[in-house]
């Protein structure tokens, strides 16, 4: 479904009537959650905006070797170097050897697991057992095996892991949710006690099924699960975490990759509670905390009838920009079934509607990592023209707007930095880009490298590297217009928005 923002005397009642009920929960701290009701010795990493992100050692284990003993040395050490790199939580693939009865660490089901890891082995190591952090496993099984489920119980509850502090999570893809559902009514019919402290997540694959997806987030919900985990490179990604959290589930990604794998893990380290990684684990939990935040803003927990919209500068003291006004967008809520769910700010260009924050310049020698969750109402930019998407461009600063090229057919999808007396940019065929979904459209340039441009944590497009830092003005970051100056404004959009950061980015 697409938002216009043309018909403002229209917007806040005939989206809402045409969706889905979608008020929206504060959302309350996952990992508070966690720490009530089971206990949490690990001391979990925070945003500057104070979000707690936990970071996961993704598949920290070893199969490849002939022998269950290489296999087994190979796993003690993954995991020992993931506790020395204060991985958050510890991942682990699990499968059932019906041959001897036992649990096995392995990613592929239906295989001979003769020579892999078995589970209890795992467990017994003395590091992990006096280490802080939470284990998270998966199990692979799709099939109900009660003998699979029994044997990771009480693997864990003979190894002492079920315990105050040290909870424990159990996950699964959809296709083997009988599993979890399993496992908790073994706990609740032998040992309540234990229940606590075990979490459930479900994981999903990548998929356009909007609607599908909610619905078995919701059944996810309905069958007491904690979390749910995307790939995050999921279609309407924005939609599914904010409908997340609106049922009061935590919110998983996996699995972000090594090569520029700080880009995602800055994308997304206020919107969610848990991400998966290869990403160097040690560099993971710096590239999440770093204060390097510029600009954050998100309306998805917003009142859509307020005057005033938060945004944060630097940490976590909210500031206000004016939403009541002649230029300024409309808010809406959006419920399932949309690109969007929650509140969301819609841009109509024909009546100037922008938000203009503040003057936020990068520090000595670094770029921009700008961010934004949006989805384009209209893609037929006149010849030559130019429509913003959030901008600091005055002779200096950062561009990332929709442009026409004079005499040559269909807009592109631009991202600009100015360094070196110029304007630097690179761009993608916004033909490619559909009216009726959200994306998440990054720019990156760090002050010694090359600029790029990426969606939905995809880099669809490089140029040319530089080693300068970008130009500094003194107009403001504005978004779905251009700044002139310290008030005027430009190149106005037909955009809807929900999210929008901005970092001071430097070489990593």
């Amino acid at each position: 479904m697409r938002f216009s923002a043309r018909n403002r005397s229209m917007a806040r009642s005939s989206v809402t009537t045409l969706l889905l009920a979608a008020a929206v929960p504060a959302h309350a701290g996952f990992w508070e959650d966690v720490e009530s009701q089971s206990g949490l010795d690990h001391a979990m990493i925070q945003t500057p905006m104070n979000n707690t992100t936990a970071v996961s050692a993704h598949n920290a284990y070893t199969e490849a070797h002939l022998a269950a003993s290489l296999n087994l040395s190979g796993t003690l050490t993954k995991l020992s170097d993931a506790i020395d790199a204060g991985a958050d939580l510890l991942e682990l693939d699990l499968v059932y050897d019906g041959n001897d009865q036992m649990v096995k660490v392995s990613h592929n089901p239906g295989t001979l697991h003769s020579n892999k890891a078995v589970l209890d082995d795992v467990l017994s190591d003395a590091k992990l057992q006096g280490a802080s952090q939470p284990l998270f496993l998966e199990l692979k099984e799709t099939s109900l095996m009660p003998d699979y489920v029994v044997g990771i119980i009480e693997s864990l509850r003979n190894r002492g892991y079920l315990t105050e502090g040290r909870p424990v999570f159990l996950r699964s893809f959809a296709s083997g949710r009988a599993n979890l559902v399993y496992a908790q009514q073994y706990l609740a019919n032998n040992y309540p006690n234990l229940a606590p402290y075990v979490h459930y997540s479900e994981l999903y694959s990548s998929t356009s099924d909007l609607s599908g997806l909610q619905s078995q987030v919701a059944s996810a919900r309905a069958d007491g699960f904690d979390m749910v985990e995307f790939n995050y490179q999921t279609p309407n990604l924005g939609a599914h975490i904010q409908y997340a959290k609106s049922l009061d589930l935590g919110v998983g990604l996996w699995t972000i990759p090594s090569s520029m794998g700080e880009v995602g893990l800055t994308l997304f380290r206020d919107e969610v509670d848990e991400m998966t990684t290869d990403y160097d684990l040690a560099s993971a939990r710096q590239v999440v905390a770093d204060s390097n935040q510029l600009l954050y803003f998100n309306t998805a927990d917003q009142d859509s009838g307020a005057s005033s919209l938060s945004y944060y500068r630097t940490g976590a003291i909210a500031y206000s920009v004016s939403a009541d006004g002649a230029t300024a967008p409309s808010l809406s809520e959006a419920g399932t079934g949309s690109p969007f769910f929650g509140t969301v700010a819609l841009f109509d260009n024909s009546e100037g509607d922008h938000l203009s924050f503040y003057d936020a310049d990068q520090g000595s020698g670094n770029g921009y990592l700008v961010n934004a969750l949006v989805q384009f109402n209209d893609l037929s930019v006149p010849d030559g023209a130019t429509w913003a998407i959030v901008n600091k461009s005055d002779s200096a600063g950062f561009a990332l707007e929709l442009y026409n090229p004079s005499g040559i057919p269909g807009p592109v999808l631009r991202y600009g930095v100015h360094v070196d007396g110029a304007y630097r940019y690179v761009t993608y065929d916004a033909s490619a880009l559909g009216e009726g979904n959200s994306y998440y459209v990054t720019g990156a340039y760090d002050g010694n490298g090359g600029v790029r441009l990426y969606i939905n944590s995809a880099q669809i497009s490089a140029g040319n590297s530089f080693n300068t830092e970008v130009t500094r003005n003194n107009s403001p970051v504005v978004l779905a217009a251009d700044p002139q100056g310290a008030s005027d404004t430009r190149f106005h959009s037909n955009i809807n928005v929900q999210m929008l950061s901005i970092q001071d980015w430097a070489n990593h």
